[in-house]
């Protein structure tokens, strides 16, 4: 072989890797899924239950291969597909691969497959009730003393499994029946004593329902949604006796915190009172004490719902107090204090009082260390602070005071200038 003619098997050889390239690159790729589940009934394409590789394959995902499937399960097989595909003429089967066995196609919502409850054994009925003093009654006692309710509105279950134990008589037995947590169904602890031996013992669990009249949506709500009295119905419910439900009067001008559906018993935890304030907000604030009541102005430090306390900066000053949010805008703060603590006089009296009280105990000798006297001189520096905290007057700007209070120099060096008796 001359040196021309393998240089053309060489250009031949790369051509015909180049074209084998090009097909394996442009291969068109249809996987049938094993399982494919669809809402609603009616015509069923290729792309609903294949995976489609490919511009070619793309384009066949329109194809229908099932009319109108039902409700229910269908079997579609790959050869049934394929069959539709090759009456087709605008499919490549040299560019085209078709892989897969038989696709399940469920229509509808699947059906959940529950476990079956053991049979009843033939002849079998529950155990009857015997009269007289039994654990049953004791727990049913116990149950209405906890929720202080009338018989007439609670529902009390018991499980067959536990006949043995809630008819077992107390007759002539000291008992202790303790409830165990909170729960729907509401485990009990029963213990029967006989002389000084214990005659029975064990935990049964008791379903608790409550009559209550309860708030139900009448329509969906979305979260943040105030509720209205268009959105609420009130209703006799059952309901478990851990369920704090909302009565309508209390749910009527709440916000939902998350999306509630219609028909749901409204709960506590469902509703949020709306904001009354936000941050950085002015508030008008109603210091009560006794019969006198003070109003100011002051700054929101944080969002403040109903009910809530919000820490709250005054107006031209760094310091912050906490109110109780009672309405848009409105916070109320009330003191502890009586009708006499802020009579004319009271106050400037208690105010010199505390700074004689300050000056005696900064000027009386004593004997002892200097640490003491250190720490002392310190108490009574914050005292005199104190006292002249009470003379400022609320909402003052804190540089204006600082000013206002000012003393003379001597005076000041005066009140610091450690006793000699010392």
């Amino acid at each position: 072989m001359t040196r021309g003619t393998r240089l053309v098997f060489l250009l031949a050889a790369c051509a015909w890797s180049v074209l084998v390239a090009g097909v394996a690159r442009g291969q068109d790729s249809i996987r049938v899924r094993e399982r494919v589940e669809r809402a609603l009934p009616g015509a069923i394409t290729l792309a609903d239950v294949a995976e489609l590789s490919g511009e070619g394959a793309s384009r066949l995902g329109a194809l229908v291969v099932m009319e109108n499937a039902g409700a229910g399960e269908t079997t579609l097989s790959v050869e049934t597909i394929r069959g539709l595909l090759e009456a087709r003429d605008d499919v490549n089967w040299g560019r085209l691969e078709l892989r897969g066995s038989v696709c399940r196609v469920w229509v509808g919502k699947p059906e959940v497959v529950k476990p079956k409850a053991p049979a009843a054994k033939a002849g079998t009925e529950p155990a009857p009730i015997p009269d007289g003093p039994i654990v049953r009654r004791l727990i049913e006692e116990r149950v209405l003393a906890e929720l202080r309710l009338a018989a007439g509105d609670v529902r009390l279950s018991f499980d067959e499994r536990d006949a043995e134990l809630l008819n077992t008589s107390v007759v002539g037995r000291a008992s202790d029946i303790a409830l165990v947590g909170t729960s729907p169904e509401q485990p009990v602890s029963v213990t029967l004593y006989e002389g000084e031996k214990i005659a029975a013992s064990g935990t049964v669990r008791v379903g608790v329902r409550v009559r209550r009249m309860a708030a139900v949506l009448a329509e969906d709500l979305k979260r943040g949604e105030a509720v209205t009295s268009a959105a609420v119905t009130g209703e006799e419910r059952w309901l478990p006796h851990t369920v704090e439900c909302v009565p309508v009067e209390g749910a009527i001008g709440r916000v939902a915190k998350g999306s509630l559906p219609r028909g749901r018993v409204l709960e506590a935890a469902d509703v949020q009172a709306p904001l009354v304030v936000k941050k950085g907000e002015l508030v008008r604030v109603h210091c009560v004490n006794g019969s006198f009541v003070v109003k100011t102005t002051a700054r929101a430090l944080g969002d403040g719902r109903q009910g809530e306390l919000v820490t709250l900066q005054p107006v031209g000053s760094a310091r912050t107090f906490q109110a109780r949010m009672d309405a848009p805008g409105i916070a109320v703060l009330a003191s502890t204090g009586g009708d006499d603590s802020l009579a004319p006089g009271a106050r400037q009296g208690r105010v010199k009082d505390v700074k004689e009280r300050a000056t005696r105990a900064a000027s009386a000798p004593v004997s002892a260390s200097d640490e003491d006297r250190a720490a002392r001189r310190a108490r009574d520096a914050r005292a005199r602070g104190y006292a002249d905290l009470a003379d400022r007057k609320l909402g003052s700007d804190d540089a204006t005071q600082k000013a206002a209070d000012k003393k003379p120099a001597d005076q000041r060096s005066m009140a610091k200038k450690p006793s000699t008796e010392e």
